[in-house]
């Protein structure tokens, strides 16, 4: 048998690994404790991120910012973000247009559906329907928010920048 006593004693850090128990009814705060337990490898930066955030959230000196780049609201998560807001988990969002003009699509009653990212886009396109990875969206309601953004949207962008100067 090996003795590697005298070696352990001379390891800066000789806090051991402790294993990571999980019970039932465990909730999110004891899960992420267990994980501070064990505190190694994606273990440990789960925790430590839990306590960063956990800071911010607590911090009333920090401002939280989201950026959003992608297909977000297609695929359902417009709703977490204005949550997000109304929570006080962050204080500002920067977004690609894409989901700002898809927001104002769902805000003007138009769905997007649940499709497959295997369809064939020729043959949906015969049926008059776009797709946005795995969303499917009628092409008619694209335009129509396309018209909506000519007509309204970017003509009072214009007298707005036209007012302070900025055209």
């Amino acid at each position: 048998m090996i003795k590697v006593a005298h070696r352990i004693s001379s390891i800066p850090h000789k806090e051991p690994v402790k294993p990571m128990k999980i019970f039932k009814k465990m909730d999110i705060s004891q899960f992420i404790n267990a994980l501070g337990d064990a505190r190694a490898f994606n273990a440990g930066r789960l925790y430590e991120a839990a306590r960063i955030y956990k800071k911010i959230l607590t911090d009333k000196e920090i401002d939280i910012t989201l950026t959003l780049a992608g297909a977000m609201v297609p695929a359902g998560l417009h709703g977490i973000f204005a949550d997000m807001i109304k929570n006080n988990f962050i204080d500002a969002i920067y977004s690609t247009g894409a989901n700002i003009f898809h927001d104002l699509h769902i805000s003007l009653g138009h769905p997007f559906f649940k499709g497959d990212f295997r369809e064939d886009d020729k043959e949906l396109r015969k049926a008059g329907l776009e797709r946005i990875y795995d969303v499917l969206v009628p092409a008619e309601s694209l335009m129509a928010g396309d018209v909506f953004t000519y007509e309204y949207v970017c003509p009072r962008i214009a007298r707005e920048c036209q007012k302070h100067g900025h055209l």
